[in-house]
């Protein structure tokens, strides 16, 4: 499956909005997490549906938001390592 890098920002929106149970409308790239109320279930479920979606691996603790492997902070920051992992090699 192809991906844009719009495809990737509504998808990733869509996911951490359905998780945060807000409408995907009030989300953006500047969007961060920790002001969403995820609790850290809802992030590991944040996580899986990524790999799911775009059919990629993410990193053992990427759903902490400590981690230096993958940066869960903001919407923003996720597409970029998505798209990083997406593109990988095909640019």
């Amino acid at each position: 499956m192809r991906f844009s890098a719009e495809s990737i920002l509504e998808e990733i929106i869509s996911i951490v909005a359905d998780q945060a149970t807000l409408d995907p409308s009030d989300l953006g790239a500047e969007s961060l997490l920790r002001d969403l109320s995820l609790d850290s279930l809802s992030l590991i479920e944040v996580v899986f549906a990524i790999e799911e979606a775009f059919d990629i691996e993410l990193p053992f603790d990427a759903n902490n938001p400590d981690s230096g492997d993958f940066d869960i902070s903001s919407i923003g920051s996720i597409v970029a390592a998505v798209e990083n992992l997406v593109f990988e090699g095909k640019r």
